[in-house]
């Protein structure tokens, strides 16, 4: 085995031939040979990125150390496909583009914006001695950054700027709209309605001051009380069975209270008297008898329709309660 070993002839490294390579395409080929030992380059087009190895050699097995490279377009920004002041990036065989602000797509072609509310009114807090007022505001006013098409809609008839309201909170809304892409943008404003606010109604010296605590913005109904062992001065004591009422004008009538002056024994043995409580104002059964006496009375007033109507809020843990001084 080993004779026949040595007779078996070599064939020389130097006439091993790797054969040309062949073109690539957007590039070209060079090198002077293609036997063992001998290199070739590859190099690309204008505006074409090689991606592969940039060289070759021959090897002694006759082939080639690596692969033909390709060469792929590399400048796809050079034909600005980006729209609408878009930023091209440039990448190989393929683009992205970076989209200004209000547009999308593949190639920022799509307007995603909706209108822009440039001014929206500020809401209105509006007092009346009447039931009704006319209120007026200024329209809102819309705009489209690439000036497109936009419709303004309102909850009011005509787009009007003026109104009669009615006693309460009122919301006013406007919309532009889009036909182009259906985006849509709402300018939401509030009209409050309401009565003349009521000042602060003192309660009765060695008394105690119960109103009610709902719906105060629409009227204020008061009614004082006198802790036992007091009552009114001499000829004022039928004044304690009166209410002291505050409507849409802001002011009280009567216009303030009176005060539990006179001392009274006689009240101190009286079980059930009305308009009285017992023992100190702040105490829990104070607290209950002058609350439960308020809404009876208030009930058969001739303001009952605050109980009447609103029956879900007539209730004693919505009486206020203030202690006059003793």
């Amino acid at each position: 085995m080993r004779v026949r070993a040595a007779l078996v002839s070599k064939v020389p490294a130097w006439s091993v031939n790797c054969g040309n390579p062949g073109p690539i395409t957007n590039g070209t080929v060079s090198g002077s040979g293609y036997r063992y030992g001998d290199y070739v380059y590859f190099s690309c087009n204008t505006h074409y990125v090689l991606v592969g190895q940039p060289s070759a050699r021959c090897q002694a097995n006759g082939q080639w150390s690596a692969s033909k490279p390709q060469c792929l377009f590399g400048n796809t920004c050079h034909s600005n496909p980006c729209q609408n002041g878009a930023t091209c990036i440039n990448g190989v065989e393929q683009h992205e583009c970076a989209c200004m602000e209000g547009w999308s797509g593949e190639r920022c072609e799509t307007d995603i914006s909706p209108p822009l509310v440039d001014f929206c009114p500020p809401d209105q807090n509006i007092t009346t001695v009447d039931n009704r007022e006319t209120v007026s505001w200024q329209l809102p006013t819309f705009s489209d950054f690439r000036n497109d098409t936009f419709h303004v809609t309102s909850n009011y008839p005509n787009n009007i700027n003026t109104e009669t309201f009615p006693w309460g909170q009122h919301t006013i809304q406007y919309t532009a709209t889009k036909p182009s892409n259906g985006l849509r943008s709402s300018c939401e404003f509030a009209i409050r309605v309401y009565p003349r606010p009521c000042p602060a109604l003192d309660p009765p010296a060695h008394g105690a001051l119960a109103c009610n605590g709902w719906i105060t913005r629409l009227g204020r109904m008061c009614k004082t009380f006198c802790q036992q062992g007091w009552t009114l001065p001499r000829g004022l004591e039928d004044k304690l069975d009166q209410l002291y009422v505050c409507g849409a004008h802001g002011a009280w009538l009567p216009a303030a209270t009176i005060p539990c002056s006179d001392r009274s024994s006689e009240v101190d043995e009286v079980t059930g008297s009305t308009g009285f409580f017992p023992g100190n104002c702040t105490s829990i059964d104070a607290i209950n008898s002058i609350k439960t006496q308020y809404l009876a009375e208030l009930r058969n007033s001739s303001f009952s329709t605050i109980c009447t109507s609103y029956h879900d809020l007539c209730l004693k843990d919505n009486v206020e309660v203030t202690c006059g001084d003793n």
